[in-house]
């Protein structure tokens, strides 16, 4: 089974709820600043997510990676756990690399190894072939990997809007990941929930067909609705992100908010 098999055996249930645990979180939570208060964040949110029947979490790496070796344990643990409820762990970590290197980074977020996560998230900005020892460690594993096209960040615009002959830099990754999606089953991008794809020259149809991870609904200002419009009927794959409104109204408040947002995405998707 591929990765795409995966998303697409979720009928529509592909809400992913992105783990978040920053300083200013836990403070305004009540957590401890320190790795066993990212770690009990972290379950909070997995019980809440496991009860509202959402079947993706998306683990932000570097809040776990501040802490060292405590806070890779508490990762390491939050996997595992994740792994237990049978859960989908994407983890948000942005690598990229080239040669050996890169090969590491796929082998230690993709392998047999402690972050064996579901999928990963890579930026291809050192070239898109640079990329490769990763799709090719999760074509082997049935894993994924989701390439950063457009992401939410308005400076992001400054490279990823650039044109060269192929039209938008946007636009050429997109058009690599997607071929090598159809190819293999195994390729995803991250598109920003309130991404203009107009300015980058970019359809909703060329984004068919392929996993899309949507981080920014919520705080950042993307809403279902827009998602739904932009996608219209192709939404099977698309993977809608929530990550720091979770938390708005208190940590009493983590489950009845991943709930509401839960059904929401069920009934619009």
């Amino acid at each position: 089974m591929t990765f795409k098999d995966r998303i697409y055996a979720l009928k529509g249930n592909t809400l992913c709820i992105g783990i978040d645990p920053d300083g200013g979180t836990l403070k305004a939570l009540g957590y401890d600043t320190s790795a066993d208060g990212v770690l009990d964040f972290s379950m909070k949110v997995l019980s809440a997510v496991d009860s509202a029947g959402v079947k993706i979490v998306k683990p932000q790496v570097a809040f776990f990676e501040r802490f060292g070796v405590a806070g890779y344990a508490a990762l390491e643990q939050l996997i595992a756990e994740a792994a237990r409820l049978g859960l989908i762990v994407i983890a948000d970590a942005k690598r990229g690399d080239i040669g050996s290197t890169m090969a590491g980074y796929a082998a230690a977020w993709l392998g047999d190894f402690a972050f064996s996560a579901d999928a990963i998230t890579v930026s291809p900005f050192l070239g898109f072939d640079s990329l490769t020892p990763a799709f090719s460690e999760a074509k082997v594993r049935g894993k994924g990997v989701f390439v950063l096209g457009i992401t939410s960040n308005p400076e992001g615009f400054l490279v990823q809007g650039s044109i060269n002959s192929e039209g938008s830099v946007a636009k050429g990754i997109i058009t690599r990941a997607k071929a090598l999606s159809e190819e293999s089953g195994n390729v995803g991008l991250v598109i920003g929930a309130n991404a203009d794809l107009s300015r980058y020259g970019i359809s909703a149809s060329l984004l068919s067909g392929i996993p899309i991870l949507a981080p920014g609904v919520g705080t950042q200002g993307g809403t279902f609705a827009g998602l739904r419009k932009i996608y219209l009927e192709d939404t099977r794959l698309l993977i809608p992100s929530i990550s720091r409104a979770i938390g708005t109204g208190g940590v009493t408040k983590i489950y009845d908010n991943i709930a509401t947002f839960a059904d929401e995405w069920r009934t619009l998707g």
